[in-house]
């Protein structure tokens, strides 16, 4: 689902939020000994982006990508929900696993691009950069404190410099 609202002929944003719930997908789980464990999960992604695009004029912009990404994933009970895969490929009832195999993974990005059409077809790009990720087992926390715990963690920055120039190679031939 996606909003998108222009103000006027310079400015707008879109805002979008992408929900996939799956329940009692079988994934794999993990190893014990030699044994390959798959286990019952239900698994919940949500991805919220917001997009803020300012024109100074025709020909120079600015445009800045805020992305929230987050997968968690919870086995259900191991007493009724861990399967041993076998070596015919069919999936046998197991109790003895009860690693804790949970999954919650986070990435945050914040992408700014400044672009310039200097020339006819040629540009100057600045673009700032920042990410960062979080992975752990812990699948309780709600939407909020997840983000939360995900902001804290180190960021990683780059920033590129970028000039593409056209070249017209019959007005070149000419001179």
């Amino acid at each position: 689902m996606a909003h998108r609202y222009r103000f006027n002929d310079k400015l707008s944003v879109r805002y979008a939020i992408y929900l996939e719930p799956q329940k009692e997908n079988v994934g794999f789980a993990g190893f014990q000994g030699n044994d390959i464990i798959f286990g019952k999960r239900d698994i919940s992604t949500v991805e919220n982006s917001f997009t803020i695009k300012y024109n100074f004029n025709k020909k120079m912009g600015l445009k800045t990508d805020i992305r929230h990404y987050w997968s968690k994933v919870n086995y259900r009970d191991p007493a009724e929900n861990f399967f041993k895969l076998l070596q015919n490929g069919t999936l046998e009832h197991t109790t003895d696993f009860s690693e804790n195999v949970n999954q919650n993974y986070n990435a945050f990005n914040v992408d700014a691009v400044f672009t310039w059409e200097f020339a006819p077809g040629s540009f100057v790009n600045l673009v700032w950069k920042n990410a960062n990720s979080n992975f752990d087992r812990t699948t309780y926390q709600d939407y909020f404190k997840n983000l939360g715990n995900t902001l804290d963690q180190a960021h990683g920055n780059s920033l590129s410099f970028r000039v593409l120039y056209f070249l017209d190679y019959l007005q070149l031939k000419n001179h």
